[in-house]
C-alpha cells in the first residue's frame, strides 16, 4: 500500500469516527430535551396531586432520580445514550402506571382538563344563543359606538386561544390546575380586547389614515383576532397610543 493510500485511508476513518461523534453529540442533544420536557411535566402533575392518591403506589422521588440519572449518563464523554433512553424508557412507563392509577375524578380534572373545556364551550354556545337571539351585530350596545359583533368575536378569540392552549398542554401532559382563573378570565378579557380593537379600526386607525372601510368583516376579524392574541391586540393599541401622542406633539 502506497503512502497516499494510507494517509487517505487515516483520512477517510477520521471523518468517519468524528460523522458518529456528531451523530451521539446530536442524539444526545435531542434526548436531553425530552428529559427536560418530562421533568416539567412530572413537577406539574406533582403540583397538580397526583402523587397524593393512595392509589398510586410510584415515589415523585423515584421518577425525579431516574431522570437525574439519564441526564447524567448524557453528560458522559461521550455521551452515554444508551443507558439514558433506557433510564428514560423506565420512568416515563413509571409515570404513564401512576396516571393509569390515579382516581378517574383527578385525571378528568388534570390529564384531560374536562371542566375548562365544559367552561370555554359552555360560553361559545351562550354566545351563539345570544347572537341568535339579538340578531347581532346589527343590534347596538348601551356602550356607544361598539356594536355587540365586536364583543361577541372578541370573546370567541379568547375562548379559541383557551381551546388552542388546552390541547398543547394536555397533549404535552403540561396541564396545570391552579391556572383556571386564566381560562375563567379569557372570554372576558377577549370581549374587551375585542370592542377596543372595534374601536380602534373604526375611529383610530381610520381617522389617522383618512380611509374609509367598507368590509364590515373587517373590524369583526380583528376583534376575533384581538381576543386570540393578546400580545398582538395589546402591541397594536400601543402602536396606536404612539401614533396619536407623535401627532400630538407635532402640534
Amino acid at each position: 500500500m502506497s503512502p497516499t493510500e494510507t494517509k487517505t485511508g487515516s483520512t477517510n476513518r477520521t471523518n468517519t469516527a468524528k460523522k458518529t461523534t456528531d451523530s451521539a453529540e446530536s442524539e444526545a442533544q435531542r434526548l436531553k430535551g425530552h428529559l427536560l420536557d418530562f421533568q416539567a411535566s412530572l413537577a406539574l402533575t406533582s403540583e397538580n396531586g397526583l402523587f397524593t392518591k393512595r392509589t398510586v403506589i410510584v415515589k415523585f422521588e423515584n421518577l425525579e432520580s431516574q431522570i437525574t440519572r439519564a441526564l447524567n449518563f448524557l453528560n458522559h464523554s461521550p455521551p452515554d445514550v444508551i443507558n439514558a433512553r433506557q433510564q428514560y424508557a423506565i420512568a416515563y412507563n413509571n409515570f404513564n402506571t401512576a396516571i393509569k392509577k390515579a382516581d378517574f375524578s383527578w385525571r378528568l380534572q388534570y390529564v384531560y382538563a374536562f371542566p375548562e373545556f365544559a367552561y370555554l364551550v359552555g360560553v361559545f354556545v351562550v354566545l351563539l344563543g345570544l347572537s341568535w337571539y339579538y340578531s347581532m351585530p346589527n343590534v347596538v350596545l348601551n356602550l356607544k359606538y361598539i356594536p355587540k359583533g365586536g364583543f361577541m368575536w372578541g370573546a370567541i378569540g379568547g375562548i379559541l386561544q383557551g381551546l388552542y392552549e388546552l390541547w398543547r398542554e394536555v397533549s404535552d401532559r403540561k396541564f396545570r390546575g391552579g391556572f383556571i382563573g386564566w381560562y375563567l378570565a379569557l372570554p372576558v378579557i377577549g370581549a374587551i380586547l375585542g370592542g377596543l380593537m372595534y374601536l380602534t379600526v373604526e375611529f383610530g386607525v381610520v381617522a389617522a389614515t383618512s380611509n374609509t372601510i367598507h368590509n364590515t368583516e373587517v373590524p369583526i376579524l380583528l376583534a376575533a383576532l384581538a381576543g386570540f392574541s393578546w400580545k398582538w391586540s395589546i402591541g397594536t393599541l400601543q402602536n396606536v397610543e404612539k401614533m396619536f401622542k407623535a401627532s400630538s406633539d407635532s402640534t
